[in-house]
């Protein structure tokens, strides 16, 4: 009697964790998209002041995977309790693999807005590069004359 009520207990427990680590990895996603929203409003990527929020939208991804692997340890715990999950739980989990869908898609699309700020900034850079040689050719050579 006393083995299945620690079962039941058990399966709380890891419920309970479930729960927190989905709760966790939900407020993870939201800021996430907040900083996206911020890098999709800014108007010119290639300038140096995009970089901050660039660097923490990486910074939030980091955390968003390591919270990730909380829920799948979670999940793994509870399933080893050999009951399913309750309703409430099942709901949670399905809102946040449609979370998860939304989340990459719209990685993926600033992913694609900084290639192509980058590929915009690399004929830019290499312009700029070959008029700096050519300045201090130009100087260097003037120098020996």
């Amino acid at each position: 009697m006393e083995l299945a009520g620690s079962n039941k207990a058990a399966m709380g427990v890891a419920e309970e964790r479930l729960s927190h680590a989905l709760q966790e990895q939900s407020t993870l996603f939201e800021q996430a998209m907040v900083i996206i929203d911020t890098i999709d409003k800014s108007c010119d990527l290639t300038h140096p002041d995009a970089l901050p929020s660039i660097q923490h939208l990486q910074q939030m991804l980091e955390k968003v995977t390591k919270a990730q692997a909380r829920v799948a340890e979670a999940r793994g715990t509870q399933e080893m309790t050999g009951r399913p999950l309750s309703a409430m739980l099942r709901q949670r989990v399905a809102e946040e693999k449609q979370r998860i869908e939304k989340l990459l898609a719209r990685v993926n699309a600033v992913f694609l807005t900084l290639e192509q700020a980058r590929d915009s900034l690399v004929p830019r850079l290499d312009a700029e590069s070959r008029r700096r040689s050519m300045r201090t050719a130009y100087q260097n050579s003037m120098k020996t004359i």
